[in-house]
């Protein structure tokens, strides 16, 4: 969950006097006592259907002690993540926290970054029967 103040955004003032969200781009219009802002977020509402993932950055490059963020865009409602090795291994497992885009910190379930490959994210919804997946490159470095 993201946390905005005046330490970490252009917020004039922690005093917010009113809100306002564009769920379709992903903006939040603050309102303060100093002005009005506004903040790009991941608070995107998530589309009807899967037409498909988009993963971004690709290719990912890490190296040890990296804040990792890797999007997965294009979700439906109440959609799971399963990241899997090319050869099906089971990597990491997450449920998205309900709008269209999700971020996955390139560890597996140890909290270790995961080796230099080919990953596989697979998409779906709660009945399993809308899946979606997508590719993304891994680089060690």
């Amino acid at each position: 969950m993201e946390q905005y103040n005046t330490d970490n955004s252009p917020i004039p003032t922690n005093d917010i006097k009113s809100l306002a969200v564009d769920d379709k781009n992903g903006l939040v219009y603050i309102g303060t006592d100093l002005g009005l802002t506004s903040l790009k977020t991941s608070s995107v509402a998530p589309a009807d259907n899967f037409n498909g993932l988009f993963v971004y950055p690709n290719p990912v490059k890490i190296k040890d002690n990296d804040n990792v963020r890797i999007t997965i865009d294009g979700l439906i409602k109440n959609s799971s993540v399963k990241v899997l090795s090319v050869t099906g291994k089971l990597v990491k497992e997450f449920v998205t926290p309900g709008g269209k885009v999700a971020f996955w910190d390139g560890k597996d379930e140890s909290g270790n970054f995961v080796s230099s490959g080919i990953y596989i994210i697979v998409a779906y919804d709660e009945e399993g029967s809308n899946v979606a997946k997508a590719k993304v490159a891994i680089l060690r470095e």
